[in-house]
């Protein structure tokens, strides 16, 4: 059974898809075994952020998760949304930063753009959480999804999401100048309460 501290060994193992009829051996893991280990993750997140947030940095963990993008399982898939969506929740500039630096919403603009037009749980996943950032007005985030993402922006013409996106974007350059915020600046937020967690943990 899986432990804490081999999360991150089972999730890398998860990429690889199980065959139908085939077992699970100990170089693949079940989708339900993944739903269950994401559905953890996600708990610790809400109510570890701290302690977590170190170990999810140290272990690569959410760069595994997001690998499950690729499963053929269309409910693995959207786990691993989920798993962003709860680390975007925390607006936590921190995560923020890393979000962005390891480009995690490549793999999810990908099966969303491979899912088409098809209205179900993994396109209400991915808009849900594109909402998510528009309308708490992370900035960073929204910096970053309009400029790495605004070509296939256009392409999505069946809902406003993007284009309501783009035009807080617009409100944001507009109110920050034109130059936008500052690449070096500090993080706001990030001082003793980081610095004791790193410490505990």
């Amino acid at each position: 059974k899986p432990i804490p501290g081999r999360f991150k060994d089972y999730i890398a193992l998860g990429k690889e898809n199980v065959g139908v009829g085939e077992e699970a051996n100990e170089n693949t893991v079940p989708a339900w075994a993944l739903t269950k280990i994401i559905d953890l993750l996600i708990f610790f997140v809400q109510h570890h952020a701290y302690r977590i947030k170190y170990y999810i940095l140290r272990n690569h963990v959410l760069q595994h998760v997001l690998q499950l993008t690729e499963r053929k399982e269309k409910y693995v898939v959207v786990s691993a949304i989920r798993f962003l969506r709860a680390c975007v929740h925390l607006k936590d500039e921190f995560y923020n930063r890393y979000l962005i630096k390891i480009n995690a919403f490549a793999p999810v603009m990908k099966v969303f753009k491979t899912n088409g037009d098809r209205y179900n749980l993994l396109n209400s996943a991915v808009l849900e959480l594109i909402d998510f950032v528009r309308r708490e007005n992370v900035r960073n985030l929204i910096q970053h999804l309009v400029t790495t993402y605004e070509a296939y922006f256009e392409e999505v013409y069946y809902v406003d999401t993007f284009r309501l996106l783009k035009l807080r974007y617009q409100q944001v350059m507009s109110n920050t100048g034109a130059a936008g915020p500052a690449s070096g600046a500090p993080i706001q937020g990030y001082g003793g309460r980081e610095i004791a967690a790193a410490q505990a943990l």
